[in-house]
């Protein structure tokens, strides 16, 4: 069953998965940033932790630069009076880790713990917050990934995403 990426049946199209380098897909995203006049008060920055020239993973182009691109929206759109931003990409065994850390105002333990928990924040009123984190989560889980939320000490939050290399070979849950 295909549909949205906002819907819970959506699944992957196989025939939009096809072999990527993380490097190519995380400096897609940020040239898209600066070439739409980033503001002076902040600072995007990629960084890249791995031996090899291209770190490649197999998944849909469209959806993890989407990943990529809301999850450096929230770092502008939540500190508004500026702060660095930097994409980090490194490897273990199987995973290409993609980290997006902000020196920003961060969040309190209350938020990171329910961010952990459930990708997303649900406001007093019961209604969702933060959608845009809510597809990074659906677009990390349709690539068998895990995503963490974490503070950057002193300030700021840093959130790691884990995709495999070659999911299309690991079992379906």
């Amino acid at each position: 069953n295909t549909g949205h990426i906002g819907d819970s049946n959506y699944m992957l199209d196989q025939r939009y998965c096809h072999r990527l380098s993380s490097s190519t897909i995380a400096r897609q995203v940020i040239a898209e940033f600066i070439n739409n006049n980033l503001s002076d008060k902040y600072e995007l920055i990629l960084s890249e932790f791995y031996e090899k020239n291209h770190l490649q993973i197999i998944g849909d182009t469209f959806l993890l630069n989407r990943m990529l691109t809301n999850l450096i929206r929230n770092s502008f759109i939540h500190n508004p009076n500026g702060c660095h931003i930097t994409v980090s990409i490194n490897q273990d065994t199987n995973f290409c880790i993609f980290s997006i850390e902000d020196t920003g105002q961060g969040v309190d333990i209350y938020t990171l713990e329910h961010l952990n928990k459930n990708g997303f924040i649900r406001n007093p009123d019961n209604t969702e917050h933060g959608l845009g984190l809510k597809i990074v989560n659906q677009i990390v889980h349709l690539h068998h990934g895990k995503i963490k939320f974490s503070a950057n000490k002193p300030h700021g939050l840093i959130v790691q995403i884990s995709l495999p290399r070659d999911f299309t070979s690991m079992p379906r849950k």
